[in-house]
């Protein structure tokens, strides 16, 4: 991984993350799991078969993800 610019603890103001597989560089603990200290109500989207895993690598309950649906749109209102 590469070294980090900005402190994700630093970053209060994130409402949604999405994670498209469970690939470190697209789930990555040490950065989200600070994100979400900053964020306590920022929801995160992940694919439904990768929920488990995700919560498992979060350290969250796998029915906080909002599961990602194949061929749906999501806007920001959505949230």
């Amino acid at each position: 991984m590469t070294e980090r610019v900005v402190d994700p603890a630093r970053m209060s103001f994130v409402d949604v993350v999405t994670s498209s597989h469970n690939h470190t560089d697209h789930l990555d603990a040490e950065t989200l799991m600070p994100l979400m200290r900053a964020n306590p109500a920022m929801r995160v989207v992940a694919p439904a078969a990768n929920r488990q895993f995700a919560a498992e690598r979060l350290g969250i309950n796998p029915e906080t993800i909002l599961p990602q649906m194949r061929a749906r749109r999501s806007t920001w209102r959505d949230f």
